[in-house]
């Protein structure tokens, strides 16, 4: 079968290989599935650049490594323990192991769910990782009918599904931050208003915000709090700017840390890939009720899998970008 391989000493470049189907006993766990689709995530991105410079050194040198994480298709075999799905059924996921660039791939069934009837493969594909991240956003800042909102990179793969969740199914009040470009479709998605960042500065909004989702990793702790409700929640994607992982790194790891100047604390969460079966069903149940959409910008093919890592490289993609497999 074809998959998509890092492989030692070449740099960020991805290969597409001819490797052996998943072989040998099923662990009752697991399930196997038929990959139709999948997707690229800036988090991908950041993994090949940190495997190829070394920083996983160890399995970056010695071995090919395989990539991606999210993925829509048919289950081929189940192991004895899986019940929540079954042969034939048309599943995704989004995996805590890489290897989804793939035509076949192995995953727990914790991480599995039926996709949403409404989208196609490649658009459930999208929604996987991104739309679990997103849900997982509005646990953490415990959003609800009452909060207000800002998101930070409202047009791309997490914001533009988080402003819907939040908006849509939870009934906040969300203000979206995006480009004068994507201002009217990010208004579409049900968000109280657009900012325009490339014509007004965050910190100048009058506004002050129960959660704020930086979905960039452009804007540093101290910008965030001058528009943050005391007790507020200050949300961010791996990938954040150095100048944030400094000021992370240079204060308390309490989670509910104070910044110089400041009367009262506000929190900062931040955190990789969610994997859970249960986002997922949710998710499927909120796009097949009509509450949220899944915007995929381009789809690429498997074999432009290098293509599809770089248009999502360039940045200031629309949604997401998915890749077909079959």
């Amino acid at each position: 079968m074809k998959a998509a391989r890092l492989h030692p000493g070449a740099g960020p470049s991805v290969n597409l290989d001819d490797v052996s189907s998943p072989h040998g006993p099923m662990l009752p766990t697991t399930v196997q599935i038929e990959v139709h689709a999948s997707s690229v995530n800036p988090h991908d991105c950041g993994m090949i650049r940190q495997l190829a410079e070394g920083v996983y050194e160890k399995p970056s040198r010695l071995v090919p490594i395989r990539l991606g994480h999210d993925l829509s298709g048919i289950v081929t075999a189940v192991g004895s323990a899986v019940s929540n799905v079954a042969v034939g059924d048309e599943v995704y996921s989004t995996t805590a192991k890489m290897g989804a660039w793939a035509e076949e791939f192995r995953v727990h069934h914790l991480q599995v769910a039926r996709r949403p009837r409404t989208l196609s493969h490649a658009e459930s594909a999208a929604l996987a990782m991104a739309g679990s991240t997103a849900r997982h956003v509005m646990r953490v800042g415990k959003v609800s009918a009452t909060t207000s909102m800002l998101v930070i990179g409202a047009s791309g793969g997490v914001g533009h599904l988080a402003v819907q969740i939040a908006s849509k199914v939870l009934g906040a009040r969300v203000t979206a931050v995006t480009s004068g470009r994507n201002a009217d479709y990010v208004r579409g998605l049900g968000v109280a208003e657009v900012v325009d960042y490339t014509t007004h500065n965050i910190r100048d909004l009058p506004e002050q915000f129960d959660v704020i989702l930086d979905a960039v990793g452009g804007e540093s702790p101290e910008s965030c709090a001058k528009i943050l409700k005391p007790g507020g929640y200050l949300i961010g994607l791996v990938g954040h700017s150095e100048e944030v992982k400094r000021t992370i790194a240079s204060t308390s790891r309490d989670l509910g840390w104070r910044l110089r100047g400041l009367e009262a604390p506000f929190h900062f969460r931040t955190f990789l890939n969610l994997p859970r079966g249960s986002y997922l069903r949710e998710l499927a149940s909120w796009v097949d009720a009509g509450l949220v959409e899944v915007e995929v910008e381009k789809t690429y093919d498997l074999a432009e899998i290098q293509d599809a890592i770089d248009h999502v490289e360039r940045g200031r993609t629309r949604g997401k970008v998915a890749v077909s497999v079959r």
